[in-house]
């Protein structure tokens, strides 16, 4: 039987930079930071004020503040001899 200890090397979580969404180190501030970059040339650059607000209203909620389109196009007017 052998009494001499075996040293080897192993990954310590010192040795490690971190990992964020599969990232490693400091390539998550390079994700955070395009995507900041992105929101503003995209959304703020060159829009009028409340761009950025609406596109998100309309994407979430629906549509804005214009009458709906299927009521429109089945409006009839209320004295019409065909009621369906």
């Amino acid at each position: 039987m052998k009494s001499e200890l075996r040293f080897t090397d192993t990954n310590a979580a010192s040795d490690s930079k971190g990992r964020t969404w599969g990232l490693e180190g400091g390539l998550f501030w390079w994700l955070v930071g395009g995507i900041c970059l992105a929101y503003i040339f995209g959304f703020r650059q060159g829009k009028p004020p409340g761009y950025d607000r609406d596109c998100f209203e309309h994407w979430f909620s629906g549509g804005g503040f214009a009458p709906e389109v299927e009521a429109v196009r089945n409006f009839r007017h209320p004295l019409s001899e065909e009621q369906p």
